[in-house]
């Protein structure tokens, strides 16, 4: 039997982008946040790209709700 190559999942694949592409633009207090079925095993280096949170299948939409409200930034507004 041959080993399974991981496939490429928009997890690995999109969500790292963002959070470079957000640092990129000194933009870190913006939150990224996963939803759906995420592999347990993207989960850890997700959340080290810079992904603040995951809320997989069945979690309560107040569960998302909170954690937004409690780490959420507020920002300016832009002036360019």
């Amino acid at each position: 039997r041959s080993t399974p190559v991981p496939y490429p999942t928009p997890s690995r694949s999109i969500a790292p982008r963002i959070t470079a592409l957000l640092r990129e633009q000194h933009a870190e207090d913006i939150l990224v946040i996963l939803g759906g079925t995420i592999p347990d095993e993207d989960a850890a280096s997700l959340k080290q790209s810079g992904v603040s949170a995951i809320f997989g299948p069945g979690t309560p939409l107040e569960t998302t709700i909170r954690f937004i409200r409690e780490n959420i930034k507020p920002r300016g507004l832009l002036t360019r």
